[in-house]
């Protein structure tokens, strides 16, 4: 294992992707080992699978350099040096958290592992996982070194942000440390040693406080809707000259793969006693159905066609993981007269094109997109559409 061969464990995600891309563009050779061929047929082909700023150029120099490979075969992981896992912890229907769950991934790969390797858990893992799989390889005879390096890159913005945000590495040696600055010091700024304990917990402190912020901002938004006031203008008020009050966050649907998903992982972890984070749960996740009750206010939506525009978990996102939109589908479904869907973004047989949803709806709400965004797009369509009503659900 002289030269530097790294693997990439699930790499053909959101999380993988950008990374392998990223170290072969910083001179590594790196395979990807994923078993969705279709999406890895994609990337061979130069294909980004998602959206990504900038993948695709980052993508077609990565191939151009010979040393990015894709393959489904786990063969490949006995002539690693470095195997990279982006494999997480996963969470059920119900909000419970499998710990178990990487000791099962990795489980028929066991065979594969040799002594001497370094292993990188880069996904977000319930507290105590790296611990775990350190003494699933001991039990293993297999003597490998286990770092805990959590991605930390916001969705979409990978290619811009692997390159200035500072990489944490928790370890229990000082050379697995090395190990591991040695390959993220190519591309980050710097790196954050720590212990695995203080990595796995800080991935989800972070997230679990962006999720609270959002619903923070959200809870104050409906309760100044309640009144029948304009969040917008207090939130202008709050921060204009007040530092103190500069990072309220917009309101909006907090949802994704990974915030609600951390913050259920941590409240587990605190045995259903991190009431913060479960409080940031119920207002965030009860965002749909307030919309649909100030709607009820003002409009007889059991009479009226409803389209919903934007179906991504986020604005400019093809990503519909745990999207709060497809939960305001739900609910209008039961409410409304018919509803229709709609993100030009997305690949989805539940949904239909720009023009068929405007030309067939009598209320357009408009969830990742901006009000003067959407009109300026479709504002030829909408000349037809006189009647239509369009409601931007952050500012009414």
């Amino acid at each position: 294992m002289d030269k530097l061969q790294i693997v990439v464990l699930g790499g053909a995600g959101h999380v993988g992707l950008p990374l392998s891309v990223q170290l072969v563009n910083v001179g590594f050779e790196v395979t990807i080992f994923d078993v969705n061929t279709s999406v890895m047929d994609k990337i061979s082909n130069g294909e980004f699978p998602f959206l990504e700023e900038r993948g695709t150029e980052n993508l077609l120099l990565a191939i151009s350099t010979g040393k990015l490979h894709c393959t489904s075969d786990p063969e490949v992981i006995s002539n690693a040096s470095t195997i990279i896992s982006v494999i997480g912890t996963p969470v059920d229907d119900h909000s419970n958290p499998n710990p178990d769950s990487m000791r099962r991934t990795f489980r028929p790969l066991m065979k594969y592992f040799k002594n001497g390797q370094l292993l990188i858990l880069r996904s977000t893992v319930y507290p105590g996982v790296t611990l775990s799989i350190e003494k699933f390889f001991a039990e293993s005879n297999i003597e490998i070194e286990i770092a805990n390096a959590p991605e930390r890159i916001l969705e979409g913005k990978a290619f811009l942000e692997l390159s200035k945000i500072p990489q944490i590495i928790g370890a229990r040696h000082t050379n697995i440390h090395n190990r591991v600055v040695t390959i993220f010091s190519k591309f980050s700024p710097s790196t954050i040693l720590c212990t695995p304990e203080e990595a796995e917990m800080a991935k989800l402190f972070s997230n679990a406080w962006r999720y609270s912020k959002f619903a923070i901002a959200n809870e104050l938004f409906m309760i100044a809707k309640s009144a029948g006031l304009n969040f917008q203008k207090i939130r202008e008020v709050m921060k204009s000259g007040y530092e103190r009050s500069s990072d309220i966050p917009l309101p909006g649907f907090a949802a994704g793969p990974c915030l609600p998903k951390d913050t259920i992982q941590l409240s587990t972890f605190a045995y259903s006693d991190f009431k913060m984070g479960q409080a940031a749960l119920s207002i965030n996740e009860g965002m749909p159905a307030f919309i649909v009750r100030e709607i009820e206010r003002f409009y007889p939506i059991s009479e009226m066609v409803v389209g919903i525009f934007g179906m991504g978990f986020k604005p400019g996102s093809d990503d519909i993981r745990d999207s709060l939109s497809y939960k305001l589908r739900k609910i209008l479904q039961f409410k409304s007269k018919e509803v229709i869907c709609c993100d030009p973004l997305i690949h989805d047989d539940r949904l239909t094109d720009p023009t068929t949803l405007i030309n067939s709806v009598d209320l357009i709400l408009l969830t990742t997109i901006s009000k003067n965004e959407f009109i300026d797009n479709y504002r030829e369509i909408l000349k037809n559409r006189t009647n239509v009503m369009i409601m931007n659900l952050w500012n009414f």
